[in-house]
């Protein structure tokens, strides 16, 4: 009997999926907007795939939070307060891999972006919220860094609430906050914090390249990403990290995601 692979990337605002034969024969793919009870849905999308094409052997899930034994902490973007536990939703699977969608994304980008000539590297995503994903040395640090609710604003400053604190990158310059703003949107506030924070990864992973992804990047690039010279006035590192946009486009999270499945599946 044929098992499929199904790949998910679950984001704030949309849910995109991917399911394929075991021998890499893409079947479906669909983008769809996420809902508030996402579980639900993703319970949904394993049935409605199932009864059409058979039984699913492995599900790939990447989620926008942090991830420790397939537990999903609270996250930004889906509005979480509690862990989240998703092996209800994907019932009779061989196995359930879930992983921060980070993570599934910049394994995309080793395997097919920017790690085919740099060994170090940090996409960032810029999307409904802010994620980093790490790679050194041509390995991909698994941990759960959330560089993204790196604090930037001192007490004394005009700060922004978050999840459990305020004043950091995400709660200013990630979509949802943009989308937010009840003062209006200020590109040149936007893009000047977001060189303090792109400027602190360099001083933290030393990486030949800045990758963006995520739909602020994609859309706002010019109006809200730094350049190499806007970086050179706050690191000291030398050459500065060249800064691009993803090659892979917005199926980043689900190509990686796919691709973590169908390596595990070759092991």
């Amino acid at each position: 009997m044929c098992s499929y692979v199904l790949g998910i990337d679950l984001g704030g605002t949309k849910m995109s999926a991917k399911l394929i034969s075991q021998d890499g024969l893409e079947l479906d793919f669909k983008s769809i907007p996420t809902e508030s009870d996402f579980l639900l849905q993703l319970h949904t999308l394993h049935a409605e795939y199932s009864n059409r094409w058979g039984r699913i052997s492995v599900v790939s899930l990447g989620v926008p939070g942090p991830v420790s034994d397939g537990i999903m902490g609270v996250s930004f973007p889906l509005n979480t307060k509690v862990p989240t536990n998703f092996d209800d939703c994907f019932p009779g699977v061989d196995e359930l891999i879930v992983q921060n969608d980070l993570y599934m994304a910049t394994y995309a980008e080793l395997k097919f972006g920017i790690g085919k000539r740099q060994r170090n590297f940090v996409l960032v995503s810029l999307s409904t919220g802010i994620g980093v994903g790490v790679v050194i040395n041509g390995a991909i640090l698994n941990a759960r860094t959330e560089m993204g609710h790196q604090v930037l604003f001192l007490p004394d400053q005009d700060r922004r609430q978050c999840s459990n604190h305020s004043g950091c990158w995400a709660s200013v310059c990630s979509g949802k906050a943009i989308e937010s703003s009840e003062t209006g949107v200020d590109f040149d506030q936007i893009k000047q914090i977001n060189r303090l924070a792109l400027a602190n990864l360099v001083a933290a992973y030393d990486p030949g390249a800045i990758v963006l992804m995520g739909g602020v990047a994609t859309n706002l690039f010019d109006e809200v990403v730094p350049s190499m010279d806007d970086l050179r006035g706050l690191i000291i590192h030398s050459p500065a990290p060249e800064i691009l946009l993803t090659q892979l486009g917005s199926e980043i999270g689900v190509i990686g995601a796919i691709e973590l499945a169908r390596d595990r599946l070759d092991n």
